[in-house]
């Protein structure tokens, strides 16, 4: 929690920061952060043993980015973020005692997209595509006792608006993830992909 705080607040400061110039100019580069929600959808391609259920919960994301933006409309954003999961498979073991299996209940995501705004609308909609590799960050793990999450690829596409303010550009965006790889790592489970649906609001 500690180091969530502390990654708010140095963002909050960069981008007070980034104000001091305007956002009326063009500028190829430009950085900023987002914030949002995201929903997980786990797939379990086999049958669920006896007792077994899904826990798709609602999960947050923080992350930083930079967006190359042409002067032909094209763009490219890659980003870093934090994401947050509470998404797991609930079981019961040997002895009857309910157990819960979190899948990447936390993960660092680095992401590169590519895509198209519409400049000549009001307000200015863009469309985008990508991939995303995700790697599990999981502290103080008895691997003995407790089987990680395996890294992950995602295919992505998302959609937004943008609209101008004096100082920055406020960004709302919905982005659907597809996990491409298997990440699970219970012998009790067969393959478990990850996909994920999020809203964030970037500040750019």
């Amino acid at each position: 929690m500690k180091a969530l705080l502390f990654s708010i607040g140095l963002l909050t400061s960069c981008f007070c920061q980034a104000q001091e110039n305007s956002s009326s100019e063009y500028k190829p580069f430009r950085f900023g952060f987002n914030l949002g929600l995201q929903q997980s959808f786990l797939i379990h391609n086999a049958p669920l043993p006896i007792g077994a259920e899904v826990d798709n919960a609602l999960g947050y994301r923080l992350g930083i980015l930079g967006k190359y933006q042409s002067e032909k409309k094209w763009f490219a954003i890659l980003r870093t973020e934090l994401a947050v999961n509470h998404s797991s498979f609930m079981y019961m073991d040997t002895a009857g005692t309910s157990i819960r299996y979190d899948i990447a209940p936390t993960t660092i995501q680095s992401a590169l997209h590519f895509g198209y705004s519409f400049e000549e609308l009001r307000p200015k909609p863009f469309v985008y595509g990508g991939l995303n590799f995700k790697y599990p960050f999981q502290q103080n793990i008895d691997k003995s006792s407790t089987f990680p999450t395996g890294q992950d690829l995602a295919l992505e596409v998302g959609i937004g608006i943008k609209k101008k303010f004096e100082y920055f550009d406020l960004i709302p965006e919905i982005r659907y993830s597809h996990g491409l790889n298997n990440v699970n790592r219970m012998p009790i489970f067969q393959s478990i992909y990850m996909n994920e649906l999020s809203f964030s609001l970037i500040f750019m």
